[in-house]
């Protein structure tokens, strides 16, 4: 079964940068099972608590090279405050570099619902799935626990995606319905990359 290797240059380069939190993170999960791996990283993600404010502590504008995205990630790990959704998925990407010698294939998946007051609203994950199973999981947060982390157990994307959409289903008395769901393309393992994750 693949095992976690170490992060990437660029997470190497955090910890002279900040202090060592990524290495903390290497200790952690360093040498799991894929399955205990993503249990870790879903554990270290929640810990930081959902961010019930209305605005944001952190750069959240995806519209940015994978390169900052994950300079983000790293000052949350270096001062960690209450994330969103969006936050979450950058962790993701940073706590997955080079995971499986980079063979870990992730993908941002949002959902766009809307409530019962016609209101809409967005989420969004990051889905991983691990070749040398086959098999998918997610990683994120959310105010709802069945719309944040999936463990590596469905056996496409669209059985995770349906998990999903049934998890809004089941929400009594939330009133919430799925309108649509965007899957974006694989995001690079090369943390110096310059160009942009393509989200959707």
């Amino acid at each position: 079964m693949m095992a976690f290797k170490g992060c990437s240059d660029y997470t190497q380069h955090a910890d002279a940068k900040l202090g060592g939190p990524a290495e903390r993170l290497r200790q952690l999960i360093h040498k799991l099972p894929v399955q205990e791996d993503g249990v870790k990283q879903a554990e270290l993600i929640s810990s930081l608590q959902y961010n019930h404010a209305h605005g944001y502590y952190y750069d959240v504008s995806k519209a940015r090279p994978l390169s900052a995205i994950l300079a983000t990630a790293a000052g949350i790990l270096s001062d960690p405050l209450p994330i969103k959704c969006i936050e979450a998925v950058f962790l993701g990407l940073l706590l997955t570099q080079g995971w499986g010698q980079g063979e870990l294939q992730r993908l941002p998946v949002g959902f766009k619902s809307m409530g019962p007051n016609r209101q809409v609203y967005r989420h969004i994950v990051l889905a991983v799935h691990d070749p040398s199973s086959g098999l998918f999981g997610a990683l994120g947060i959310s105010r709802r626990a069945n719309l944040m982390y999936k463990p590596l157990a469905f056996d496409s994307l669209a059985a995770l995606l349906a998990d999903y959409q049934e998890a809004y289903r089941q929400a009594a008395g939330w009133g919430h319905s799925v309108v649509k769901v965007r899957v974006g393309l694989p995001v690079e393992h090369d943390a110096s990359y310059t160009g942009p994750v393509c989200w959707r």
